[in-house]
């Protein structure tokens, strides 16, 4: 079996994991940007590129790890050969006198980890949550144009709904539906 093709499985997932989720960002800022400075510049064509090349070289860099960390091992089990591909970070250990146990720990691996989760996952889930809320109020303040008779009412109503809708449900959950281990992982592309 070919080592680097499992090493590099696990990047790209990272790698892809990442990019969507900075995407979602970009997306929920641009949406914010369009609806409450409407006259104020966007995205443009000319910066789509960069934006693009931004996300996918900042979701590179963060898999980088995994090209030192990830190795391809065989479990021998009594009646199964296995094969994996595992994290072997640098360690430390310290014997504590007082328990009698050998400590270690990986701080390299809690400041990698801990650093994605923060700026990968907080971060931008804050920042969505923030746009998104922004950009509710802010349609659900704003009161259309023309004479206010009971049918323009319940017109503007039912967009508002639609809109609000549209920003919690197809974008906001999406968010969410990140498989929590690499059984369900794979379970969903198995099908």
């Amino acid at each position: 079996m070919d080592t680097t093709a499992d090493v590099d499985f696990g990047r790209g997932r990272v790698t892809c994991l990442t990019a969507s989720v900075l995407t979602q960002t970009v997306i929920s800022s641009d949406r914010f940007i369009a609806i409450i400075f409407p006259l104020h510049a966007r995205i443009t064509k000319q910066r789509t590129s960069v934006v693009i090349t931004s996300i996918w070289m900042t979701s590179g860099l963060v898999s980088v790890p995994f090209l030192f960390t990830r190795k391809y091992r065989t479990f021998q089990w009594r009646n199964l050969l296995e094969f994996s591909c595992v994290e072997e970070w640098p360690y430390e250990e310290q014997w504590n006198a007082e328990t009698g146990i050998c400590l270690r720990t990986f701080p390299l691996q809690q400041l990698y980890y801990t650093f994605v989760t923060m700026t990968l996952f907080f971060v931008p889930v804050a920042i969505m949550i923030v746009t998104y809320m922004l950009i509710i109020c802010r349609l659900w303040r704003t009161r259309a144009p023309g004479e206010a008779n009971i049918v323009n009412i319940n017109i503007q109503h039912r967009v508002k709904m639609k809109k609000f809708k549209e920003c919690y449900f197809d974008h906001v959950k999406i968010s969410f539906d990140i498989p929590t281990s690499d059984s369900e992982y794979f379970s969903e592309y198995d099908k």
